[in-house]
């Protein structure tokens, strides 16, 4: 491959990780703690598909986050073809049925594709895993403290990243 496309596409997966560990707690954070930074007619649409909510957003964040984890470990259990097909129709029947019992506003069932969309360019498992803790963890930092604390979980991986050390060499070190 050229290193064109090899570049692009590693800005591809670059900005899906991004999107996966960001787009949920920023989510949670600009509803509770900043909407003033939301345009007007996206407030309103996200304040009218709320309204009949009968959860908090960090409380439905965390329901539709555990139930695509749960989707995604069935569909990784099961035989190729058979597992790719629960998945897509397990996630559209239950996000389905949980938008027209207005259990989850159809806002966050977006918010949770483009996030299982981007942790799909994950290829590691491990570091998969690392990353759903790490949006666990902006999710509550959204939550408690707005984009503050997302900013300061942001600078606390940063500061363990630059702390590591991998064979004695600083881990965030370049070596050309």
């Amino acid at each position: 491959m050229r290193w064109q496309y090899g570049t692009f596409l590693r800005c591809v997966r670059i900005a899906g990780i991004l999107v996966s560990l960001l787009l949920p707690g920023c989510y949670v954070a600009l509803t509770l703690y900043h909407p003033h930074l939301l345009p007007m007619p996206l407030l309103s649409s996200i304040a009218e598909a709320r309204a009949n909510i009968p959860f908090s957003v960090l409380t439905e964040a965390l329901i539709m986050e555990f139930s695509f984890y749960l989707i995604n470990e069935a569909g990784t259990r099961m035989p190729s073809q058979l597992g790719s097909a629960l998945g897509i129709v397990g996630g559209l029947i239950l996000g389905q049925a949980a938008v027209a019992a207005d259990i989850i506003s159809p806002i966050m069932i977006i918010i949770v594709a483009l996030t299982g969309l981007g942790n799909y360019v994950i290829l590691n498992y491990d570091f998969s895993v690392a990353a759903i803790l790490c949006r666990l963890a902006l999710i509550f930092s959204g939550a408690f403290a707005g984009l503050y604390g997302i900013i300061l979980a942001l600078f606390c991986v940063a500061c363990r990243l630059c702390a590591m050390r991998s064979f004695g060499v600083p881990f965030e070190a370049r070596v050309v």
